[in-house]
């Protein structure tokens, strides 16, 4: 399963679901609703078959991101510019060779990724317009990508996360340098390269510094606050019944190569 993006990143999407014993009994089992108990391999047969069992989960992923903005400290969006489509297809990248593991595990997951991105206070959003397209994000989202192009040398000044056509010109000459279609905007595309290739030269970076250092695991966030766990908002196959969780076995990162 491919996603026609332009340019490759590579990241590594690990599988262990540390967050989750946040919401565990005192035996280590927790409730899971909605199509978070279905398995991935469900979910995949459902997108191959074009049922609606896709969007249901959608719709139950961003209910259970909703939960962890809420429970979580120092949150205010798990995931602040990150479309449908990408976290669908962070999704079934892990469950294409997780087939056997529940949703839940999957939706864990990809918190795993999303959260050294995670917008930790409210921020402005910024209407953002280029020709006949135009866009909303964050302006937080905005000043790191401008941090991250006056990185790359295609832009000068200072990120103050507002638009302008300095900051689209830089866009632009980013969008070109890496392969990507020249749209002079922050689109999902974008931002999924210049966001995660600045992470992956992060990790790489500690890791020739600190040979003890393991950049394939995502530091995990502090257990400050009791987290509740996110209800979705469509009942699954089960009819509604709760099922009984135990903590998934750690499994070994799975290597995501987004084309």
């Amino acid at each position: 399963m491919k996603v026609a993006w332009a340019g490759a990143v590579a990241l590594a999407l690990v599988a262990v679901v540390s967050g989750l014993a946040e919401a565990r009994d005192k035996d280590g089992s927790f409730a899971v609703k909605g199509v978070g108990n279905e398995s991935c391999g469900a979910l995949l047969q459902a997108f191959k078959e074009k049922k609606p069992g896709v969007e249901a989960y959608i719709n139950w992923l961003e209910g259970f991101l909703t939960g962890l903005n809420d429970a979580t400290p120092q949150t205010y969006d798990t995931a602040p510019w990150h479309s449908p489509v990408i976290l669908f297809e962070l999704t079934a990248r892990y469950c294409d060779q997780n087939r056997e593991a529940r949703l839940i595990q999957a939706a864990k997951a990809v918190e795993e990724v999303l959260r050294p991105f995670r917008l930790t206070q409210r921020s402005p959003v910024v209407e953002i317009k280029v020709g006949e397209r135009t866009m909303r994000h964050y302006q937080d989202t905005i000043r790191r990508a401008q941090e991250l192009l006056i990185k790359a040398g295609v832009l000068t000044g200072k990120a103050d996360g507002a638009w302008g056509p300095k900051t689209q010109q830089a866009f632009e000459a980013y969008q070109e340098r890496s392969g990507l279609k020249k749209t002079g905007l922050p689109d999902q595309e974008t931002l999924f390269k210049l966001f995660f290739e600045a992470r992956q030269a992060s990790l790489s970076e500690g890791s020739s510094s600190s040979p003890a250092a393991r950049p394939q695991q995502p530091a995990t966030r502090q257990q400050s606050a009791p987290a509740r766990q996110p209800t979705g908002s469509r009942q699954g196959t089960s009819g509604g019944a709760q099922a009984q969780g135990q903590a998934p076995a750690a499994q070994p990162p799975l290597n995501l190569q987004v084309r």
